[in-house]
């Protein structure tokens, strides 16, 4: 994937939201190349999700495995997203390499999963990417 398939990205203002409000939005940040790569880079094996699990309502099917095991394509695209991170957000902690990546997909056309913080021991950051379709974000009941 040229570039790893991010488009030009301010990484240190990113950083900065990050930073700020623990998470950030990135619009079109993902280009069609790279989306058609990790996509076709999922699993062959799906499995349905819990409706419920802790706290957080969801739906849809889901097939991931640990980042290590990912086909070369997408561990470049996880470790491009941390790298950038790491040189962008000099102030912050250093964030670590992905331990694991996972694919959804909707069933019936409808895919979802409640708003919610991870609890603090979970670490690290959680990168999502729409590879098809749309994804609304919920922040502070106000749909962004």
């Amino acid at each position: 994937m040229v570039g790893a398939g991010l488009e030009v990205i301010d990484w240190f203002a990113v950083a900065g939201e990050l930073g700020d409000g623990g998470w950030v939005r990135l619009r079109a940040a993902v280009n069609e190349e790279a989306r058609t790569v990790l996509t076709e880079a999922a699993p062959p094996t799906w499995s349905l999700l819990p409706e419920i699990e802790g706290r957080v309502r969801q739906g849809g099917w889901s097939s991931g495995v640990f980042f290590d095991h990912a086909v070369l394509s997408v561990q470049e695209f996880g470790r491009n997203i941390c790298e950038e991170l790491n040189a962008g957000a000099r102030h912050l902690p250093a964030v670590p390499l992905f331990n694991e990546v996972q694919w959804g997909r909707s069933q019936e056309g409808m895919g979802f999963i409640t708003a919610h913080r991870d609890p603090p021991a979970a670490g690290g950051i959680i990168a999502i990417v729409t590879l098809t379709g749309r994804a609304r974000c919920f922040a502070s009941g106000a749909v962004t």
